[in-house]
């Protein structure tokens, strides 16, 4: 069985919950249970590490944008496509506009995560030929209350390129 691929929020499954699907698995699937369940947790964790800042802050964009530019929603190109767009178009199901906890949609906030490995990571998977460390201008809110899916500001100060992977 393959690695499970996830990024973002997974359900990690307590011990008890482990046991008790495991034995109700048909003795033929009980590996293949158990070592889904063992990778459903591993992506878990990883996926909260994401959710803890570490001190930097980068930024991805399909933009070449100079070292000391600020950033802000809608950027260089107002009418150009925005990263919520990833969502739609790769089967995420549309924005819904409003999170509760937000109180503005995903469009209007410049998006930062907390590692150069979850740059790059957003870099690939949205095309985005550039990652810039930042410095936020206003306190980085972690998007939907965990920062697993990203934080939010509304602009930041590039300050740096990291070298290319």
């Amino acid at each position: 069985m393959g690695e499970v691929a996830v990024h973002g929020w997974a359900q990690r499954y307590t011990r008890e919950e482990a046991e008790r699907l495991i034995g109700i698995a048909p003795d033929h699937l009980k590996d293949e249970v158990r070592a889904l369940i063992e990778n459903v947790n591993r992506a878990h964790d990883d996926a909260r590490r994401y959710a803890t800042p570490t001190g930097a802050w980068y930024h991805v964009s399909p933009h070449d944008i100079s070292t000391g530019s600020t950033l802000v929603p809608g950027g260089l190109d107002p009418a150009a496509p925005t990263s919520g767009e990833f969502y739609t178009r790769d089967g995420f199901g549309a924005d819904t506009g409003t999170m509760a906890d937000m109180g503005a949609a995903r469009a209007q906030f410049v998006w930062l995560t907390t590692t150069l490995e979850d740059a790059r990571f957003w870099a690939d998977t949205l095309g985005a030929d550039h990652v810039y460390e930042v410095q936020p201008i206003d306190a980085p809110r972690p998007w939907n209350g965990t920062g697993v899916d990203g934080w939010v500001v509304t602009a930041a100060t590039i300050i740096g390129r990291p070298e290319p992977a």
